[in-house]
């Protein structure tokens, strides 16, 4: 019975490494686009309005996409000022409420 929860977890985790590597992208394609358009408008007198949408939906991606793959690896900000008063037990029980908060959310 673990066997397959383990596969399916490590699925799991390569998938959300792939999708960080997709926010990872984003970003670099947020600078090129960004780049661009300061390009356009400052040296070839130039006003392009997609920059402002693609970079919107850009960062968008990168924000919520993002969270979702940290969260996933346990590696989203975290206010750890309870837990170090409980105890391994209260530590699990707050892990479970967080994860579905950031469910939730």
């Amino acid at each position: 019975m673990r066997q397959p929860l383990d596969r399916f977890a490590r699925g799991l985790d390569v998938f959300c490494k792939g999708v960080a590597l997709s926010v990872g992208v984003a970003v670099i394609a947020t600078v090129a686009v960004i780049s661009y358009g300061v390009l356009a408008r400052e040296a070839l007198h130039l006003s392009d309005v997609w920059v402002t949408e693609v970079t919107t939906y850009l960062m968008a991606y990168m924000t919520f996409v993002g969270m979702a793959a940290l969260a996933w690896q346990s590696r989203h900000l975290k206010v750890d000022v309870l837990s170090h008063h409980l105890g391994e037990r209260g530590k699990r029980a707050l892990a479970v409420v967080s994860t579905l908060i950031v469910t939730a959310v």
